[in-house]
């Protein structure tokens, strides 16, 4: 991400178009999601996970190292690594030792990804270079295989030569379960390209299949007269009958019965929401950042495949200008929204404001039960 502002709102934006489970992330912008329980940064902060899906992939154990932060999930291992370009090349070589004694001991199952600095012919280059010799052994006295395919550049910078350098390694036997490895071609706002794969899990127990979640109802479409109405008629019905509350299964019938109620007259008088597969965009985003979002990779790829150092420079001035617009109108839209957000809370207190919080709390677990004072004061609060 090249430690880049933009670069990180980018990537919200891509995450809600690709819906992507997990992120491994080399040179994150600093102080970015500030939720631990899905977000973990290494000793330097140069390389992070971000665990975008909780419910699909749940964090068992994490740790982090200098160069490298780890999760482990579902029997996977996932590991970010950053290994930096310059400086001493011994520092490369502990860095690189540091990643291969966590892996030797992390289990079966692993990935290890992020950027290396390294070229090699093993993923695409026509060359390998000291750091690639390296990264070769590690791999190799590990047992894990490249995941890379073809030979499209992941690193690209106006004026410079396209490499591949951003390597993604797998354990053998979990490497024949990773399909749809490539490249994306996203504008991300900084000089790597992101690649993206997938995990094919093993198959699971019967009922713990992975289920879609009912659809609820349109509330922008609700007919109120036709809602109290089912209610008022189901209510008297329910009232009708004689009933005696002395047990646990006396008071679960009644419940079912009002919930049964609730639902008919949910469908009586409104729509259920429809499911088109995507996610809704970031709530900052609109037709004015997309186009500008467009043009910055329009700009970008004239600047990277200019035929001389010099066009590359002027053409490079030009995407940094737009690059600029985009930057200042995600911060105009996200200004405004946060205003209008403010404005509308008072008005409607469950709301895009009570989305955005809640969803900010999904990843945190609960450390203990609340005794019921505490509960009150909760709730009265």
């Amino acid at each position: 991400m090249h430690r880049s502002w933009i670069a990180e709102q980018l990537m919200y934006q891509i995450q809600r178009e690709i819906k992507a489970d997990l992120w491994l992330i080399s040179e994150q912008y600093p102080g970015g999601n500030p939720n631990p329980a899905t977000w973990f940064d290494d000793e330097l902060g140069t390389a992070a996970i971000w665990v975008a899906n909780p419910e699909r992939v749940p964090v068992e154990a994490s740790g982090r190292g200098r160069g490298f932060v780890w999760v482990r999930s579902k029997t996977v291992t996932y590991v970010s690594c950053y290994l930096t370009p310059t400086g001493p090349v011994q520092a490369y070589y502990t860095k690189l030792h540091d990643i291969e004694d966590f892996a030797r001991d992390a289990g079966s199952n692993i990935i290890v990804a992020g950027d290396f600095n390294a070229k090699a012919v093993d993923w695409g280059m026509p060359y390998t270079d000291s750091k690639g010799e390296a990264t070769l052994e590690m791999v190799s006295r590990l047992g894990l295989v490249v995941l890379n395919v073809g030979d499209t550049t992941t690193f690209r910078r106006a004026g410079y030569n396209e490499t591949i350098i951003d390597v993604s390694f797998a354990s053998e036997g979990l490497s024949t379960r990773v399909n749809n490895w490539h490249v994306m071609e996203d504008f991300t706002a900084s000089d790597h390209q992101y690649i993206s794969f997938e995990i094919q899990h093993e198959r699971q127990p019967p009922g713990e299949a992975h289920r879609p979640k009912p659809r609820g109802w349109n509330l922008n479409k609700l007919n109120k007269e036709r809602f109290i109405q089912v209610l008022t008629t189901g209510q008297g019905a329910i009232l009708a009958k004689p009933r005696r509350i002395g047990s646990k299964e006396d008071a679960e019938k009644l419940v079912s019965e009002v919930m049964t109620l609730l639902k008919k007259a949910c469908d009586a008088s409104m729509p259920r929401r429809r499911f088109n597969g995507k996610n809704p965009p970031v709530y900052w985003w609109n037709p004015e950042i997309a186009e500008l979002r467009r043009q910055s990779h329009k700009t970008r790829r004239r600047a990277t495949r200019a035929k001389s150092r010099e066009e590359a420079r002027e053409l490079m001035k030009v995407h940094k200008e737009v690059k600029r617009s985009l930057r200042q109108a995600i911060n105009v839209s996200k200004i405004r929204c946060e205003r209008k957000l403010c404005l509308e809370v008072d008005n409607d207190p469950w709301g895009l404001g009570f989305k955005i919080v809640t969803k900010k709390l999904k990843g945190f677990a609960a450390s203990s039960l609340m005794d019921e004072e505490e509960a009150k004061t909760v709730v009265d609060a």
